[in-house]
């Protein structure tokens, strides 16, 4: 009896520590920044970005990256990153600056809101992802124009599929889409859509979905990786079992920008768990898309993380799009 006693009093401890700790984890999450924010000529010459200042949904500040060819007559790539990276993540291809000078492409790459020095949607906990991609498809439009570019690609990796989407949308809306190509694009909840991202994970994965979606354990779980990524060294990157061998991606900028990702703010990973499952609204203008723009849906035939029925989702939608399988 008493051993029980003891043991239920410890469970009660252990629950009341979490609790606590779960708390001021989200305390932390939404008060912002971890550490200081580089000024803009220290982000440009440390890492070669810039910032799109006040921008128009909220005055908030969006950074990016460019890539590839400079002439005035290149053809131009929009691409959005996935979670735990920024628009610098294409960095870890081997030449690929090199090989987008030779097919004259010039190559934009936004980091999402929340990611590195790009501010994100507020309120952090509140914002639906319905509403936050009415303000991603502005800002990122708003973006390209500072920009001068008048018609574009664009894709969109893993959890930037939906927000590719978004922007193909309103640039289709205006002329400017050239072509769509998510890349094993994590769709997000939507009513227009009839779509239900749980129903396509098992059991203990969804349980994992719901857990990282709570506000205060979804801070936890954020810090937590936070602390193991800024912790990883470039021995531990480029060793790490999360890639497989084959994969010739260059993993030390695979690692420094999955640093820079976190470094600063854990609001992109907090939102990440949670605006694929509450979108909540209007999810894309279906019906401004037309056949005469190609759409190329790739994805990962034994993909577990995106599954191909998450990634080929948008295809029922978009009917004359290519699906394009990959291993």
């Amino acid at each position: 009896m008493r051993c029980r006693t003891v043991c239920l009093a410890l469970v009660v401890a252990a629950a009341a520590a979490l609790v606590h700790l779960a708390f001021r984890a989200s305390q932390r999450v939404q008060d912002g920044q971890y550490e200081p924010l580089p000024s803009a000529d220290e982000l440009a010459s440390g890492v070669g970005a810039r910032l799109f200042r006040a921008r128009p949904s909220d005055g908030g500040s969006l950074e990016y990256f460019e890539f590839g060819s400079t002439s005035a007559n290149a053809r131009v790539w929009v691409f959005v990153h996935g979670a735990l990276s920024t628009g610098g993540v294409l960095r870890i291809f081997p030449f690929f600056e090199a090989e987008m000078e030779a097919l004259n492409v010039r190559v934009v790459a936004p980091t999402m809101p929340g990611w590195g020095t790009s501010d994100p949607y507020l309120p952090l906990f509140e914002v639906s992802g319905a509403r936050w991609l009415q303000q991603w498809a502005q800002d990122s439009m708003a973006l390209l124009e500072s920009l001068n570019v008048t018609e574009f690609a664009v894709s969109g990796m893993s959890l930037g599929g939906s927000p590719t989407l978004a922007t193909a949308a309103a640039a289709q809306k205006q002329g400017k889409l050239l072509a769509l190509a998510p890349v094993i694009a994590l769709t997000w909840n939507a009513v227009d859509a009839g779509f239900d991202l749980a129903a396509h994970y098992s059991p203990g994965k969804r349980l994992g979905m719901a857990l990282l979606h709570n506000r205060y354990l979804g801070s936890l779980a954020a810090e937590s990786v936070r602390t193991m990524i800024l912790a990883t060294d470039a021995a531990g990157f480029e060793n790490t079992p999360m890639l497989p061998n084959d994969i010739n991606w260059d993993r030390g900028s695979w690692g420094l920008d999955m640093q820079r990702s976190v470094r600063y703010s854990l609001a992109g990973q907090v939102q990440s768990n949670r605006l694929p499952m509450s979108t909540g609204g209007p999810f894309v203008d279906w019906s401004v898309f037309n056949a005469s723009i190609p759409v190329y849906i790739f994805y990962g035939e034994q993909d577990d993380v995106v599954n191909p029925p998450v990634a080929t989702y948008v295809g029922k939608k978009l009917p004359w799009a290519e699906l394009v399988p990959f291993q």
